[in-house]
């Protein structure tokens, strides 16, 4: 009989500790007095640092400034770069990024204190395929290279000097179309020998 009265008075007691637990519980959560003094000390233990970061970032950005900045896919391999080269000049990359090579790059040469922009593209082992670049005197140069590194095509426009045009499918079969201000020339250059069309004597 003892027993079952001590059993009785345990549950009771257990039963009383959980009801006021939970009861104080409620209150401190529901209580927006308690709540309101719960988010304060919250906000008390975050750090400064962490605030302003998070409040940039719901504000607009109307300015960043980086020296260097990396553009990744959603499996976090690099895709694109934009940086500052060793003269300081910018480049922007673009990356293969299933073999993690570098595919096309626009950026500005220094040339004799003069700035050019230029665009170049290359193949998985850094070759370059076709490059485009402004050069002295306003002249511009298209490029295209074959694996071998040999210069295949090349359009070639100067304000002063006029156009060319060189088509190349090895070093002894190529072709050659030169215009200036005075005349036009087609070399036509085979392995039997090189042929030169006659020019043609433009108007004055």
């Amino acid at each position: 009989m003892k027993g079952q009265n001590l059993r009785t008075l345990l549950w009771t007691v257990g039963i009383g500790a959980l009801s006021g637990l939970l009861a104080a519980f409620l209150v401190l959560n529901l209580n927006p007095v308690f709540a309101q003094q719960q988010s304060e000390l919250s906000q008390r233990i975050k750090s400064p640092n962490i605030q302003k970061v998070e409040e940039a970032i719901k504000q607009k950005i109307d300015l960043l400034q980086v020296k260097h900045l990396q553009i990744l896919n959603r499996g976090n391999k690099l895709i694109a770069e934009l940086k500052t080269n060793n003269w300081g000049l910018p480049e922007l990359s673009f990356f293969d990024p299933e073999f993690n090579k570098e595919r096309m790059r626009l950026a500005i040469e220094d040339f004799q204190g003069k700035k050019y922009p230029y665009l170049v593209m290359m193949d998985n082992d850094g070759n370059v395929l076709a490059n485009l670049r402004v050069s002295t005197g306003g002249a511009t140069f298209l490029t295209f290279y074959d694996s071998a590194k040999k210069e295949r095509i090349r359009i070639e426009s100067n304000p002063e000097w006029g156009s060319k045009i060189y088509l190349g499918h090895s070093d002894q079969t190529w072709c050659l179309l030169e215009s200036n201000r005075m005349t036009s020339e087609l070399v036509l250059v085979t392995p039997a020998g090189r042929q030169v069309i006659q020019p043609v004597i433009k108007g004055k």
